[in-house]
């Protein structure tokens, strides 16, 4: 799976979950088949500017920046 299929993979699960952790991202993505490294999730978080933002009950949650 090249970069932009993962980053695509990655930007749909944050689309439709609410993703709190990296582990949870790593789950949600080898459920649809995706594997990937804690580091190499890590890069592209930041490469896709994914912000922790606080949800009502004060966790948090991956999101883009625009949204």
């Amino acid at each position: 799976m090249s970069k932009r299929q993962r980053h695509a993979q990655i930007l749909a699960v944050i689309r439709e979950n609410r993703v709190a952790s990296q582990e949870t991202l790593r789950e949600l993505l080898h459920q649809r088949g995706t594997e990937v490294t804690q580091a190499t999730l890590s890069r592209d978080i930041r490469e896709l500017r994914l912000v922790k933002v606080p949800d009502a009950d004060g966790t948090g949650h991956y999101s883009l920046p625009e949204e």
